[in-house]
């Protein structure tokens, strides 16, 4: 539970009354990487598993990999990839392997936007901000 929440404080009433197993914050909804980290803590402290809901961007999974591996009590990242997510990003081409997605690194997120691929993906009266 927990991917419409926001903020640890939603989340600390549900943990007080043992109304969950497991917590499922969306990193993008909940406040971010380090609220989402602080999420996984007040999990842990209250002895619950934390798998983050995770249907985003290239750059939003880049954010959700990142936040995982600061997670002690993690159990898994659900992942929802669609043929050719990775595309837009310049030298991050993630290995999932055996249940396993390798951590982007680099400063930052560890990607970039390939902002000419992107552009590509637009979809008619879209219009693209960037650099």
């Amino acid at each position: 539970m927990g991917e419409g929440l926001h903020l640890r404080h939603e989340f600390l009433e549900f943990f007080r009354r043992s109304a969950t197993r497991m917590v499922a914050p969306d990193i993008q909804v909940s406040g971010g990487i380090a609220e989402s980290k602080k999420i996984a803590d007040l999990a842990d402290i209250h002895h619950l598993q934390t798998c983050p809901h995770n249907a985003s961007s290239p750059i939003g999974i880049a954010a959700a990999v990142h936040s995982c591996a600061a997670m002690p009590n993690l159990l898994a990242l659900e992942f929802h990839a669609m043929p050719g997510w990775d595309r837009i990003l310049k030298g991050y081409r993630p290995k999932i392997s055996n249940g396993f997605i390798d951590i982007p690194e680099g400063p930052g997120l560890g990607v970039e936007l390939d902002e000419e691929e992107t552009r590509k993906y637009l979809m008619e009266g879209e219009t693209y901000f960037g650099t």
